[in-house]
């Protein structure tokens, strides 16, 4: 009947004990875990294939990523997925095109190289932040997206034309050259510090201050 985890310091829970977590947990719904010294990416992979469709938080922070060269993690079966956040990780790859739900996505300190989150027609915040191998991403069928935090990514093109209730932009610190945010008329943040942006129009971004 455990529906929810919290996994911090535990020396002696590794790979093997979170996968046994995804098989035998069949209602859990949320889970952290954090510190583990001897849990890594082919551990938290293992988890989420085996873990039943309820599942729809998951946590990852300061994992032990040295003794494995898993790089992406499958989240095809977690259907019901509304928060994934991860720090400190290995991963390289993530595909959320098949998790519909998914709502709010964060992401720093990884070697994330590509996110597919092409189908995440609810995603309304993402946060990625100092990844600066992360060079592309397609937001045009994420008509939800409300937050935007991509300082010091490695992003260098950004389409948000399509875009109407962008509430908050920060884009800082990128190699981002134009940006256009007409459609995002109610929008009150927007941060573009150490761009090469050296022109934007934003007459119809009333709600700027």
């Amino acid at each position: 009947n455990l529906t929810a985890l919290n996994v911090e310091a535990c020396s002696r829970i590794g790979n093997e004990g979170l996968q046994a977590i995804g098989r035998f947990c069949s209602k859990l719904q949320s889970i952290s875990i954090r510190d583990c010294t001897l849990v890594g990416d082919h551990g938290v992979s293992s988890l989420l294939s085996s873990a039943s469709s309820v599942l729809t938080k998951v946590k990852l922070q300061a994992l032990n990523i040295e003794e494995t060269n898993v790089t992406s993690i499958d989240t095809s079966k977690n259907r019901d997925l509304y928060e994934f956040y991860f720090k400190g990780t290995n991963i390289s790859s993530v595909d959320f095109s098949k998790n519909w739900n998914l709502a709010q996505v964060w992401a720093s300190g990884t070697k994330l190289t590509s996110m597919d989150v092409s189908h995440c027609h609810n995603l309304w915040v993402l946060y990625i932040q100092d990844l600066p191998e992360l060079k592309e991403m397609d937001f045009s069928k994420c008509p939800s997206l409300y937050e935007l935090y991509a300082s010091n990514s490695g992003l260098e093109k950004l389409d948000l034309s399509t875009h109407t209730i962008l509430n908050c932009v920060e884009i800082n610190g990128t190699k981002i050259k134009e940006l256009d945010i007409r459609n995002s008329k109610d929008i009150n943040g927007l941060n573009i510090s150490d761009t090469p942006i050296t022109s934007i129009e934003l007459s119809q971004n009333t709600g700027l201050k």
